[in-house]
């Protein structure tokens, strides 16, 4: 069996038949799933009469990368084009609904035909209203590439990722797919309290040999209660079981235990004080050393308007491993955003700090503090052209490592978006990656240049009654 891609040159007739083949393997896969959920809700549509939309569309890109295996040595150029037609499927209802996307990419290298391959991009999400203030939401998110630098496809319409980015090097071009489902029920019971529970389960599957492959579940249950007009608290609890393969020596399987506690004060509707504890528990099934952080904080939510907010904690925290020493300092958490709109543009900032654990990427370098930093702008200069211009950085320091590694991960870009009409775009844009590292094999820089066609009705098909 073709392992990836397909040949060089191949003629016509036999590049159509290895497409069918293609499409097939890929219906075996997790398409299936999906098309098993598309199948059950056209059944609910047809019994309850929703009156759901169909929006099909299309995109052709031309993009050309003087780095694409992000390399600081040896640096290889390539053209690539792809064909990527998708769909949306909206299905809303009073008390049950879906959302359904599905985009395969067909991609093409001019130079590295080796790396010929089909992305694809999957999402559902469904959600059911058991009772007045009782919800239920299954999501699905499914994303196959190639291409190192692909943003993560785990995200909702609303923004919110399904699980944490992965911020570590990835360098290899070979094809990696990762797959993330959660279930969560939120029961209201209070103008303002909140009981909630989640189940995560996560998969990461790398062609490349010299990549840990890994599966993840998360279990977790949360509350917020106002036992007082002004005065309440939240509290969250989980708990991650990661497992690791693929690799002659995978990483160790881990089990790490998350809790927290804040007491909050409001002072006024958009301002909020808190107290806040957080506790850790890391604990590694093989060589890897255990540990404990323990992180006691005080801080400010002040949502200033619909695009405004500010959280932040200040604390110290203490990582305590079982045998070595262990990190602590100044403990900074939180985030900030600002949009400014204007009569044709808009600016938007946001930046966040924290730790976190960088343990189911596709590098495990464990214990991970960072701050970041994101600007995004926008600009209409005629009714049908626009210019857009964005940057962000982000510094991560691994201090699980032997030489406490430290990541500085910056990108620019910039670029314009034509309309001649209402269901045809063109878009040109450029972007520079680049990576500085205590780790020099880490390190590289990349110009990309993307001119893309994107075709989608003006108006979506409407579905049943």
């Amino acid at each position: 069996m073709y392992r990836k891609g397909w040949p060089a040159a191949l003629g016509e007739a036999e590049f159509e038949g290895h497409c069918v083949l293609r499409i097939r393997e890929i219906m075996n896969n997790k398409i299936t799933i999906l098309l098993f959920f598309l199948g059950i809700f056209f059944i609910i549509n047809n019994a309850y009469g929703f009156n759901g939309t169909f929006t099909p569309r299309i995109s052709f890109d031309e993009e050309y990368s003087d780095n694409i295996y992000l390399s600081s040595r040896n640096k290889e150029h390539d053209y690539i084009s792809s064909i990527s037609p998708g769909f949306s499927l909206d299905l809303p209802g009073q008390r049950i609904g879906a959302t359904i996307s599905y985009e395969p990419s067909f991609v093409f290298y001019k130079r590295e035909t080796d790396n010929n391959t089909i992305r694809q991009s999957a999402q559902f999400s469904g959600w059911s209203n058991l009772g007045k203030n009782t919800r239920l939401e299954l999501n699905n998110s499914f994303m196959k590439t190639e291409d190192p630098l692909e943003e993560d496809d785990l995200f909702l319409e609303t923004g919110e990722f399904l699980r944490d980015p992965d911020h570590t090097v990835r360098q290899s071009r070979e094809p990696y797919y990762t797959n993330t489902t959660s279930l969560n029920f939120t029961h209201q019971f209070g103008a303002a309290d909140f009981f909630r529970m989640g189940y995560t389960y996560g998969l990461l599957q790398n062609e490349n040999p010299e990549d840990d492959d890994n599966k993840s579940q998360i279990p977790s249950i949360g509350l917020t209660y106002w036992f007082l007009p002004d005065m309440g608290f939240e509290t969250d609890f989980s708990y991650t079981s990661a497992k690791y393969s693929g690799t002659d020596a995978p990483a160790d399987d881990s089990k790490e235990w998350q809790g927290s506690l804040r007491l909050i004060k409001r002072f006024s509707r958009h301002l909020e004080g808190f107290i806040n504890y957080n506790h850790v528990i890391m604990d590694y099934m093989g060589d890897d050393e255990d540990y404990q952080v323990f992180d006691p904080s005080i801080g400010v939510n002040y949502v200033i308007s619909d695009d405004t907010h500010l959280n932040i904690g200040v604390g110290y925290f203490i990582q305590d491993r079982e045998e070595s020493d262990g990190d602590s300092g100044l403990s900074l958490t939180g985030d900030i955003g600002k949009t400014w709109d204007f009569k044709r543009g808009s600016i938007g900032l946001t930046g966040a700090m924290g730790y976190d654990e960088a343990n189911l990427g596709s590098e495990n370098l464990g214990f991970e503090k960072y701050q970041e930093i994101a600007c995004t702008g926008e600009y209409g200069l005629t009714q049908r052209l626009s210019t857009n211009i964005s940057y962000s950085f982000r510094r991560s320091q691994y201090v699980d490592t032997d030489e406490n590694r430290t990541d500085r991960t910056s990108s620019f870009g910039t670029g314009f978006r034509y309309a001649p009409t209402r269901w045809l775009s063109l878009n040109l844009n450029y972007q520079y990656n680049t990576v500085t590292s205590t780790d020099r094999e880490n390190e590289y820089d990349e110009n990309r240049v993307v001119f893309s066609i994107s075709l989608v009705p003006e108006r979506p098909w409407r579905l049943g009654s």
